[in-house]
C-alpha cells in the first residue's frame, strides 16, 4: 500500500516555471544622466531549481549582441540585474533592443524575451 505522502508529482516541462517574474520596469531607458529611467531594472525569479547557467543579454533588432549582462551559476531565488545603456563602454543609439533571460538547466532550457526601448 502506497500513501499519498509518499508520492511525488511532477509538472509537465511545458508547464513547469523556472524562470518567472521577468520584470523590466518602466521597459523605457533614457540614459541621459536626469535621473529618471537612467538605468534598466530586470527583476527575474528562478524557482525549482538549486542551480543553472543564466545568460542574460541585450540585442538590437537584427539579432546583434549588444550586452551580456550576466553570465553566472544562480540558484533559486529573486535577482535584480541593472542596464546602463551602454555596449562596449559607449551609449547605444536609440531604438528598439530585444533583452534576453534563459538559464540552462538539467530540465532543459527556459527563456523569455522581452523588449525594451532606449531614447535620450
Amino acid at each position: 500500500r502506497v500513501s499519498t505522502n509518499d508520492l511525488q508529482v511532477f509538472a509537465p516541462l511545458d508547464r513547469l516555471e523556472v524562470l518567472a517574474d521577468v520584470d523590466l520596469g518602466a521597459g523605457v531607458l533614457t540614459p541621459n544622466g536626469d535621473g529618471v529611467n537612467d538605468l534598466l531594472q530586470l527583476s527575474y525569479t528562478l524557482q525549482g531549481i538549486s542551480s543553472g547557467d543564466l545568460v542574460v543579454s541585450i540585442y538590437d533588432l537584427t539579432g546583434r549582441l549588444v550586452r551580456r549582462l550576466v553570465a553566472a551559476s544562480r540558484g533559486e531565488g529573486r535577482y535584480t540585474d541593472l542596464w546602463d545603456g551602454r555596449s562596449g563602454g559607449r551609449l547605444v543609439t536609440p531604438g528598439l533592443y530585444v533583452v534576453r533571460v534563459a538559464v540552462d538547466t538539467d530540465m532543459g532550457i527556459f527563456d523569455q524575451i522581452h523588449t525594451v526601448v532606449v531614447g535620450f
